[in-house]
């Protein structure tokens, strides 16, 4: 097994090292290709866009009725294909 870094606060998640190469495959692929990026942008957007409600002078905010784990949650299980 080897470490990976994930995320921006130096989380480090154990995993074998095809998941780590895959890891940084999938990253470098959103990084080097423009519409698989935004194909990911929009797959966030389609969870977040309908809990999304207007406040006035063209801003947006989500209701806090969805908790941050919540929307992590759906917006994972929408890239990985669950929903």
């Amino acid at each position: 097994m080897s470490c990976a870094f994930i995320d921006k606060d130096r989380i480090k998640l154990t995993v074998n090292s095809n998941l780590q190469e895959s890891i940084v495959t999938v990253r470098d692929e959103l990084l080097k290709r423009e519409n698989l990026y935004d194909g990911f942008v929009a797959s966030i957007l389609s969870v977040l866009k309908p809990k999304e409600h207007y406040v006035g002078d063209g801003e947006s905010e989500i209701s806090a009725e969805y908790g941050a784990n919540y929307l992590a949650e759906e917006i994972l299980n929408r890239i990985v294909g669950l929903e």
